[in-house]
Formats: C-alpha cells, sequence, structure tokens
C-alpha cells in the first residue's frame, strides 16, 4: 500500500511542469510566424547566424508559416562569445560563452500561450560558437510538442 501511494504521487509529481518550466509551447500542426529582436549583443554576425539558424529548424520542425496568425516571439536577451583565441590560450579563464533569450508564443488573437527564457552556456574551452547555437536553439525547441 506503502509502495504504491509512494508511487502514484511520484508519476503525478513527474507529469507536472516545474515552476519556471512552460508547458507545452505549441500544438502539433499549429504555425506562427517568428518575430526576433536582438537586444542582447554587438556581435552582428553570430547573432544574424544564430536568428537564420533559429528560423531555419523552426521552419523544419514545421512551426513557421508567414500567413500564421499566431507569433513565436524571440528577444535575445544575451549574447556573448569569447574568440577562438581566447578560448585556445586561456580556456575557463576568458569567462563563459553564454546565450540567453525570452520566449513568448502568441496566439492569433494576440494572447500569450506560453513564456520561458532558454538559457544556454559553455565554460570550456572545447566547443564552438556554432555548437552553442545549435545547443540553444535545440533548448528552444524542445518547448514545443514533437
Amino acid at each position: 500500500m506503502r509502495i504504491s501511494t509512494i508511487l502514484a504521487l511520484f508519476f503525478l509529481l513527474a507529469a507536472c511542469p516545474m515552476p519556471g518550466q512552460a508547458r507545452d509551447a505549441g500544438a502539433v500542426g499549429q504555425a506562427y510566424q517568428f518575430k526576433f529582436v536582438n537586444q542582447g549583443g554587438d556581435d552582428v554576425d553570430g547573432i544574424a547566424m544564430l536568428e537564420q539558424k533559429m528560423k531555419r529548424r523552426l521552419s523544419e520542425a514545421g512551426l513557421l508559416d508567414a500567413g500564421a496568425a499566431g507569433v513565436i516571439d524571440v528577444t535575445l536577451q544575451h549574447y556573448y562569445m569569447r574568440s577562438g583565441g581566447a578560448r585556445a590560450w586561456a580556456g575557463i579563464m576568458s569567462g563563459r560563452d553564454k546565450i540567453v533569450s525570452q520566449v513568448r508564443v502568441l496566439g492569433a488573437d494576440g494572447a500569450e500561450l506560453s513564456s520561458f527564457t532558454v538559457k544556454s552556456t559553455n565554460i570550456t574551452a572545447f566547443g564552438s560558437a556554432e555548437g552553442l547555437m545549435d545547443k540553444h536553439v535545440d533548448e528552444l525547441l524542445s518547448h514545443f510538442d514533437k
């Protein structure tokens, strides 16, 4: 009796989102427009690459349609990438690569369906800016239904 109660409680808690965690951001088959705003960095080329990766991957996932009424609104809040030289010479002493995006999913009526923050970091001397961008987009996509 006691074990079954504990198991039932465990499965109930596992199904609930944790505080600050978004529930499903979008429904299967639902498409949105894409809006991207940079408030987090001055690396124009790197940020443009990140935006294109987001667009491409969201599109491949079937989440984007230019004629859709809903919007996936991404605000880049922080973008910092160490140079390859700094990474090679100083490693973790050169700081950490970091990308932070605030994502809001808006329905056709403009109502917020979901809101979540995606934070991706790399403190090691290994990896690349492009690898961290891919990780960031993967984390963003994980908030949508498959």
